[in-house]
C-alpha cells in the first residue's frame, strides 16, 4: 500500500526546495534535486491508499464497484467535459536515439509527434535513447504538434522510460503490448509521481494503450476505462503475428478493429487510432486504406515516414463539401424542428431525422476543432 506519509514528504520537500525538473531513477538529475530515493519503487499494481490533500496536484481516486483503476475523469476535465484539445489526425513516429530527426519532426506536418523509446531503438541505445529525449524534449513541447512518447513494455525498462518521458512534460505516454489493467495503473501511478516531482497538474499526463496482443482484446473495455486513457490504437502487426494472422488479411482483421471503435465510442473516448502502415511509397494505396479506416471509425493513423503524413491529415479532415453539406442538413431538421416536424425530406429526396442530424453535428465539430 502507498504511503501517504512519503508522498506529504515529496510534496514538503519540493516546497522546501525550488529546482528545475525531477526525474526518476536511472536518468540523471540536476544539482539539488529531491532525491529519487523519495519515490517509492516497490508499488503494488492496484493503488488503494488515499492520496494527501494536495490541491491540483491528484483527483480523487475512483469509488463504487468499479475497479480501482478505472479513472473518475479524463484528462482535462471532469467525466464528460471536453479537454479543449482538437484530436490529432496524424501522429508521427520518431526514434528516441535519433536527435537528427527528432530536431527535424516539427515542421513535418503532423498533429503529433511519438518519440519511441520502444520498437525503434536497439536494446544497446535505450539509455541513449532516454538521453537524447532528455535534450530535445523541451523543445519539442513548445512546437505546434502534441509530444507524445511511446516508452517500453511494462517490465525492466519501463519505470526508467516513464521517469525520462514524464519530465519532458508531453502531452501522453504511449503503452504498448499492454495486456491488462493492471499495467495501465501502474503507469497512472508512476505519473501521479512525475507530477508531483515535475510540479505539474494532477491528471495531465495522458496515456494511450496500443491494443496488440490478444489478452488486450479481451479487455479492450477494461483498458479504455482505466485512468488516465483518452484514446486507444490498435497494433496490427503485432497482434496478427500473435494470431497468426495474415497482416493483409483485411475480411480476419475488420472484426478486431471494430471491436477498438466500439468499446472507443462506449466509453466516451477519442476515436481510436488505426494501425501503422509499412507502405510509405505507393500513397494512392495508403489512401484507400485509410479512408477504409476512416468509414470503420477511426479518427487519426501513426506515420513512420513523413511522407505518409499530409494523407492521413486530408483523410481524417472534413472535405469543404462534406462540411457544406452537414451545415445544410443541419439548418434544414432545425428549420424542421421549429414547425413542429421531427423529421424532414432533404433535397435529394432522403429522410433527415435526430440519427442522421447527430453525424452531421459530429462532423461540423471535428471541422471546426481541425481549423481552429
Amino acid at each position: 500500500m502507498r504511503s501517504p506519509d512519503l508522498h506529504r514528504a515529496q510534496v514538503d520537500d519540493l516546497a522546501r526546495d525550488p529546482v528545475g525538473p525531477c526525474v526518476g531513477p536511472s536518468i540523471p538529475h540536476d544539482e539539488g534535486a529531491p532525491s529519487a530515493t523519495l519515490i517509492p519503487l516497490g508499488r503494488p499494481e492496484v493503488i488503494d491508499a488515499p492520496l494527501p490533500d494536495c490541491e491540483g496536484l491528484y483527483r480523487p481516486n475512483p469509488t463504487g464497484l468499479l475497479p480501482k483503476c478505472y479513472k473518475e475523469g479524463r484528462p482535462g476535465g471532469s467525466e464528460g467535459e471536453e479537454s479543449g484539445m482538437a484530436p490529432a489526425r496524424s501522429f508521427l513516429f520518431v526514434p528516441g536515439d535519433r536527435a537528427d530527426m527528432i530536431a527535424k519532426a516539427a515542421s513535418r506536418g503532423a498533429d503529433a509527434i511519438i518519440v519511441d523509446l520502444e520498437d525503434a531503438v536497439a536494446p544497446s541505445a535505450k539509455q541513449e535513447a532516454r538521453a537524447t529525449l532528455a535534450s530535445w524534449g523541451a523543445a519539442l513541447v513548445d512546437s505546434p504538434a502534441d509530444l507524445w512518447i511511446r516508452v517500453n513494455r511494462p517490465g525492466d525498462l519501463f519505470e526508467p522510460d516513464v521517469w525520462a518521458a514524464g519530465a519532458c512534460r508531453p502531452a501522453g505516454l504511449m503503452i504498448p503490448k499492454v495486456s491488462t489493467p493492471a499495467e495501465l495503473e501502474r503507469a497512472a501511478g508512476l505519473l501521479d509521481d512525475v507530477e508531483v516531482a515535475n510540479r505539474m497538474p494532477g491528471n495531465s499526463i495522458r496515456l494511450l494503450p496500443i491494443v496488440e496482443t490478444a489478452p488486450a482484446m479481451l479487455e479492450i473495455a477494461e483498458l479504455g476505462a482505466c485512468r488516465r486513457v483518452t484514446q486507444l490504437m490498435i497494433g496490427e502487426l503485432d497482434l496478427s503475428a500473435e494470431l497468426g494472422i495474415d497482416p493483409k488479411n483485411v475480411t480476419a482483421l475488420v472484426p478486431l478493429r471494430m471491436q477498438v471503435v466500439v468499446a472507443s465510442a462506449a466509453l466516451g473516448l477519442e476515436q481510436p487510432l488505426g494501425p501503422v502502415s509499412p507502405n510509405f511509397r505507393d500513397l494512392e494505396v495508403l489512401r484507400r486504406e485509410t479512408e477504409e479506416l476512416a468509414s470503420l471509425g477511426f479518427g487519426s493513423r501513426p506515420a513512420i515516414h513523413p511522407a505518409q503524413v499530409h494523407v492521413y491529415n486530408e483523410v481524417f479532415s472534413p472535405s469543404p463539401d462534406a462540411v457544406a453539406r452537414a451545415r445544410k442538413l443541419v439548418d434544414l431538421y432545425e428549420a424542421a424542428l421549429s414547425e413542429g416536424r421531427g423529421a424532414v425530406i432533404d433535397d435529394e429526396g432522403h429522410m433527415v431525422d435526430e440519427a442522421v442530424v447527430r453525424a452531421a453535428r459530429r462532423l461540423l465539430e471535428k471541422s471546426r476543432r481541425d481549423f481552429e
